[in-house]
């Protein structure tokens, strides 16, 4: 209830003559004098719009958020010419306004590699992928031709691709793809540890059976809909190419 109750600010908040916006959002907020209209598909798009219902004669502050995340973020009023934006923070916009101004935001939601500090043991020599805001997980359900995850690693630093789908028991969203190794199964050990004297690691010798796949993944809100398989966020790097 706490958190129900104090939710606008979490969207939007004033300071002085100035209406910060925090969260983008189809919302209507209101502060410092200002009453917007915010439509958007965010996350999946990057594009927001912000119309002024009302505001007062005299000049008011409006601060955009630009996320760290985007790498190229764009702005403009009305008919203005877009302005780049580079610092990430608060963006403000300083103007007499009239009702019927549209602010345009354009974030870059550009699918990117997310790389670990070589400290944190546990991901080490793995990588990630996000996708604006959202955080993204390779889930059993989505991989190619029969790929297991556990056998899945990935091609450091390969063009990521994106393509809007609908999934069974998911419902609309956007995957992105990644270039792919698919290493020849790991050998069972029968009534020992997972451990041997033969690196079957992807960082290990290259393998003739090795091959070359697409990774999928998802936005990681999404996961755990369908057949209950496995999935991870973090995933090792490898090398695709032949012995």
């Amino acid at each position: 209830m706490r958190l129900a109750a104090s939710l606008e600010h979490y969207l939007a908040t004033e300071s002085g003559d100035t209406l910060y916006i925090h969260q983008y959002t189809g919302s209507r907020l209101s502060g410092a004098g200002l009453d917007l209209e915010v439509t958007t598909d965010y996350p999946w798009s990057g594009a927001v719009y912000l119309r002024v219902l009302a505001a007062p004669r005299a000049g008011r502050g409006l601060a955009l958020r630009v996320p760290a995340w985007s790498a190229s973020t764009r702005i403009s009023v009305n008919n203005d010419p877009e302005r780049a934006v580079v610092s990430p923070g608060y963006h403000i916009l300083h103007r007499s306004w009239q009702p019927g101004d549209v602010i345009t935001v354009h974030l870059d939601v550009t699918p990117r590699w997310t790389y670990p500090d070589r400290r944190v043991d546990a991901v080490r020599g793995c990588v990630a992928i996000e996708r604006g805001p959202l955080v993204y997980c390779f889930e059993q359900a989505d991989q190619l031709g029969g790929s297991r995850l556990d056998d899945l690693a990935i091609q450091p630093g390969g063009v990521l691709g994106e393509r809007p789908v609908t999934l069974a028991d998911v419902g609309q969203t956007i995957e992105v793809t990644a270039p792919g190794v698919r290493l020849p199964p790991a050998p069972s050990v029968q009534g020992a540890p997972p451990y041997g004297t033969t690196c079957t690691a992807p960082f290990g010798p290259k393998d003739p059976l090795t091959s070359e796949v697409t990774a999928i993944a998802i936005p990681y809100f999404q996961w755990d809909n369908r057949d209950g398989g496995p999935m991870r966020v973090w995933i090792p790097q490898g090398s695709a190419s032949p012995p």
